[in-house]
């Protein structure tokens, strides 16, 4: 745990349309002894932050918060070599009735203010998987998200009812699911993000196993039982990239 914290809130913030600003909002570095990122052995997690009508509170990194403030997914961002570890406690207030999205513009308002962050974005080619059709064409089983509603499905943790996903130790299921959400959940699996490629449309229920921890198993097996295939591409991705952020909050 790192001996510095730096604690700050903001107080009668005046809220314009433009940069709207949480009502009260602390913030303290709590260290680099958070893993960020794709899903490692043995890392710690961070829960995130959580939401209620009135408040906004948990722990988070720089990444994960600008995540939810603009949008964005976790290889899009580009920054210091620290930001993926240093952790920092939220907690905030705003007015009941507050939307989600009017939330994250406050968000990045505190980012703004607090953290000095500053950032443009460009086109760079970024190494990915391309998730795409294989010779054979895919094989899928096409799902009516209204059907899948009632459908009970078993996991480790209990049987579930509904739509849903599940990811779990060498498992993955999900109820009915678009192949573009499949690849965003499956990219935390494998060491580069996961695009889809396939122009196929509609949802689909998917059952996946594999040896825990083995990427290219998990690969293999999205070519047998699905029909799908990835392949390493560099493709032109907008990128998040941060010209300036602090490690330690301004305090108040």
């Amino acid at each position: 745990m790192a001996a510095f914290a730096a604690w700050f809130s903001i107080a009668g913030y005046a809220q314009t349309d433009s940069h709207p600003a949480f009502e009260v909002v602390s913030v303290k570095a709590i260290g680099p002894n958070i893993a960020y990122g794709p899903s490692k052995p043995g890392a710690s997690v961070v829960m995130g932050l959580r939401y209620s009508d009135t408040r906004v509170n948990g722990n988070s990194q720089i990444p994960a918060m600008i995540e939810e403030a603009f949008s964005v997914k976790w290889f899009e961002i580009v920054g210091p070599d620290w930001l993926p570890s240093e952790c920092y406690e939220i907690a905030a207030t705003m007015p009941a009735g507050t939307t989600r999205e009017s939330a994250r513009l406050m968000l990045r308002t505190m980012l703004a203010e607090r953290f000095g962050l500053r950032f443009h974005r460009e086109q760079r080619d970024l190494p990915v998987y391309a998730l795409i059709e294989a010779k054979g064409g895919a094989r899928l089983h096409p799902v009516d998200p209204e059907q899948a509603k009632e459908r009970i499905v078993e996991t480790p943790m209990g049987p579930r009812k509904g739509i849903f996903s599940f990811q779990g130790r060498g498992q993955y299921i999900a109820t009915a699911i678009a192949l573009g959400d499949f690849a965003d959940q499956i990219t935390s699996l494998l060491d580069r993000p996961v695009v889809n490629q396939t122009n196929l449309q509609g949802t689909y229920g998917i059952e996946l196993q594999w040896t825990p921890g083995d990427a290219m198993e998990l690969i293999s097996v999205i070519g047998r039982q699905l029909g799908l295939k990835l392949e390493s591409r560099k493709l032109p991705h907008e990128m998040f990239v941060i010209d300036h952020v602090e490690k330690v909050p301004t305090e108040n």
